[in-house]
């Protein structure tokens, strides 16, 4: 493992334990976030926002809690809009670092069975990856990390989970 490698390691350890340890789990409480968008509603929006895309991009177990809660402070309109934008962002930030981490070691691994899944990705990729995300069989970052180990391209991964996370982000909403 090359020294990027372990810096974005060593970042996302990080991360993770100063959240756990830290004090993070205030930063999930509805009542805070209902006082702070009575106050400011911009910056509720903000903060709430860059909290889903942390807490998708580290694959924190947060995402469910999260899209409800964005329903129950902002509506359903603008939760809907702020979780899928969110949700979309913090997943690809996932997949690249599945890519970016893991990606060379699984392939030299498991060379055989990359190729058959790149050449199933390569094609019918997007489609694969919209039902993964409209009937969630598989946690949200689970299929992050896979496809970074993929070939999909990031435009392709970003359309596809979008489109295929509208339903059942709604419902959570």
């Amino acid at each position: 493992m090359n020294v990027k490698k372990l810096a974005v390691a060593a970042a996302i350890i990080i991360v993770i334990c100063i959240y756990a340890f830290g004090g993070g789990q205030k930063y999930l409480n509805i009542d805070f976030y209902q006082t702070l968008y009575q106050q400011s509603p911009w910056l509720t929006a903000g903060v709430f926002f860059l909290l889903f895309v942390l807490g998708t991009s580290f694959s924190l177990p947060v995402t469910a809690i999260l899209m409800v809660g964005s329903g129950i402070i902002f509506g359903l309109v603008t939760g809907l809009i702020i979780a899928l934008f969110a949700m979309t962002l913090g997943g690809t930030v996932s997949f690249l670092s599945g890519r970016f981490l893991f990606r060379d070691f699984v392939e030299r691994r498991f060379t055989g069975y990359i190729d058959v899944v790149n050449k199933g990705m390569a094609k019918e990729g997007a489609f694969y990856l919209f039902g993964l995300r409209m009937i969630p069989i598989l946690p949200f970052w689970v299929v992050n990390l896979t496809m970074g180990i993929t070939s999909i391209k990031v435009p392709v991964f970003m359309f596809a989970s979008f489109c295929g996370m509208v339903p059942i982000t709604l419902v959570f909403v």
